[in-house]
């Protein structure tokens, strides 16, 4: 179930989480047409190979981050909608709770 989770994109980065972390969206399924490009992961990086690699996912975390902050503006426009001021003074007589 974490991977299913980790695997599916987030309406608020439009990334999935794994693929934010490294740097690519798995394969989740079988195909029998082989894959274009790049398929598996070696454990050493030429220095070019590991700059390109480390730039896709600046650039993923920045659209990530950019993604986040329009949601985050988006709900605090929603929660914002209906509230109003508080219309209460210094002096003013009012209910405290003690819950909590």
């Amino acid at each position: 179930m974490d991977y299913a989770q980790a695997t599916l994109p987030h309406n608020s980065t439009g990334f999935a989480p794994i693929q934010l972390e490294i740097g690519y969206l798995p394969q989740t399924s079988f195909n029998w047409d082989r894959l274009k490009g790049p398929q598996t992961v070696r454990e050493k990086l030429s220095y070019k190979e590991a700059q390109q690699y480390a730039k896709r996912l600046e650039e993923a975390w920045t659209v990530a981050r950019t993604n986040l902050e329009k949601a985050q503006k988006s709900i605090e426009q929603q929660a914002n909608k209906y509230r109003r001021e508080p219309d209460f003074t210094v002096g003013d007589m009012v209910w405290v709770t003690t819950k909590n």
